[in-house]
């Protein structure tokens, strides 16, 4: 049993889930965020009928697939509360998590607070370096986790707290559909001049996490690394990206060949080069 982290007379919160088909995962989160101070709306994409009678929560039915950004946005127009956390479904995150990340952000100590990511091996979820130059410090590689919450540029947005104010404001952007959307929303908080914070004390485990290979992944992955370097830094920057792209999913095709991965993986960068090269359309 994890150590509650939650303050003492915490206002409420509301929690913002993006389920896609994940009923299993999904019911499980329910349960452990119910609790009379939060607030949680699931947002339903392709309107699952598992998911639409699962107990606990506002369900939004969308009938089609729209991404993960236009997820969390129409879940925060849905919110009552002042302060909003929005996740995926596929997350071990409690009630006393979300607490502690809206005391951080109720209180004034940040305006935007993550928590530490791991993986199901309890690996920390950790960028090899802040990408293409888009964030000065995301994430701890080779640095010791710390005690106290730390300023950060940005962090892939697992589970986010924040008041919901700048959620409308600064909404997500949506035409990225899934991968990398989150540093282009990182970069225009920052330019508002909003503090990001990493809160250590909150840990929470993500179940899909970032070494989940799809063709679909792979694609979005490869195009949207170019899409976003050019809005966040430019076309120079973005021409200059493009081919460390190819040359990054290149990579791992053909370390998948010579380890002899399995045929849904090599498929998985074959995607991904193939992606990887048509976008130079972005820049």
């Amino acid at each position: 049993m994890r150590e509650s982290h939650e303050p003492a007379n915490t206002p409420p919160v509301a929690c913002v889930i993006v389920g896609f088909h994940r009923p299993d995962l999904l019911s499980r989160l329910l349960s452990t965020l119910a609790d009379p101070r939060i607030e949680i709306i699931v947002v339903n994409m392709e309107d699952d009928p598992a998911i639409r009678q699962l107990p606990g929560a506002e369900v939004i039915a969308v009938p089609t697939n729209v991404g993960y950004a236009a997820g969390v946005n129409l879940g925060a127009r849905k919110v009552t509360a002042d302060v909003m956390v929005f996740m995926n479904d596929d997350v071990a995150v409690t009630a006393a998590d979300v607490l502690a990340m809206g005391e951080r952000v109720w209180s004034g100590s940040a305006d935007v607070v993550v928590p530490l990511v791991e993986n199901t091996h309890g690996e920390l979820e950790l960028a090899e370096k802040p990408p293409y130059r888009l964030a000065a410090r995301m994430q701890l590689r080779n640095h010791p986790v710390p005690v106290a919450p730390l300023a950060i540029d940005a962090a892939w947005a697992v589970v986010v707290a924040l008041r919901t104010e700048v959620m409308r404001s600064v909404p997500m952007p949506e035409d990225y559909f899934l991968y990398w959307e989150e540093l282009e929303w990182f970069h225009g908080v920052r330019n508002r001049g909003l503090r990001v914070e990493l809160l250590p004390s909150v840990r929470i485990t993500h179940f899909g996490g970032l070494i989940v290979e799809r063709p679909d992944k792979s694609r979005l992955m490869a195009r949207n690394a170019v899409r976003c370097v050019r809005r966040v830094r430019g076309r120079g920057a973005a021409l200059r990206a493009w081919p460390h792209v190819v040359g990054w999913q290149t990579r791992l095709l053909l370390s998948g060949l010579v380890r002899r991965a399995d045929r849904h993986t090599v498929r998985s960068h074959a995607a991904g080069v193939g992606a990887a090269v048509k976008a130079w359309r972005e820049i």
